[in-house]
């Protein structure tokens, strides 16, 4: 068993690497390494497993599980946290060259939207989790009208305006909900202008 650390690019066919098996570690021998383009990208293929140990982390190969959890066992999403995620920033792709099919909306459309905005319901609420995990959110902690201690504000997906929803119709997708407020804004920026 060998029990030395070991760099990824260093790891050679035949080499011993820890696996996670049946919810135990254990050592196993990897069949094939591969250098995936100039990137210090690796792909390890260990037989008969494909999750493995790198300096204290448990790593799969997610492109074979299809989905990643971060404080859950069972996500459903490619990506899905189970609390909150601390974060500078966050990016949609946007550009021009990953569209097709660009049509733009006219000022007919903005009033359409207008009239689903103010028909929004926005709502306060808990979710469900926020008293299993333990977050700072809870009931008894803030109380039932304390905005500012963590009770949710937002919309509810069975309420919300399809336009904004996710795919799966289960959530609110934020850049939608920024791109159809800027559509309320434009429709009433030009109610101003005319007045």
């Amino acid at each position: 068993m060998n029990q030395r650390w070991t760099k990824v690019k260093n790891l050679k066919i035949g080499a011993q690497i820890a696996v996670y098996d049946n919810g135990a570690l254990a050592w196993d021998e990897v069949v094939s390494v591969k250098s995936v383009g100039r990137e210090k990208v690796y792909d390890i293929e260990v037989e008969n497993s494909h999750n493995f140990v790198g300096n204290g982390i448990l790593a799969h190969n997610t492109y074979i599980f299809g989905n990643v959890g971060i404080g859950t066992t069972t996500p459903t999403h490619q990506l899905e946290v189970a609390g909150d995620i601390g974060a500078t920033g966050f990016v949609n792709l946007s550009t021009r060259e990953a569209k097709k099919d660009i049509e733009y909306l006219t000022s007919a459309d903005y009033e359409q939207v207008l009239a689903k905005i103010s028909g929004a319901r926005v709502a306060t609420y808990w979710y469900n989790d926020d008293m299993t995990y333990g977050t700072n959110r809870t009931y008894e902690t803030y109380g039932s009208d304390d905005l500012t201690g963590g009770k949710r504000l937002g919309l509810i997906a069975e309420e919300a305006p399809r336009e904004v929803l996710s795919a799966d119709g289960q959530g609110v997708d934020l850049y939608k909900l920024a791109s159809f407020t800027l559509m309320g804004v434009k429709a009433l920026s030009g109610e101003v202008i005319s007045v």
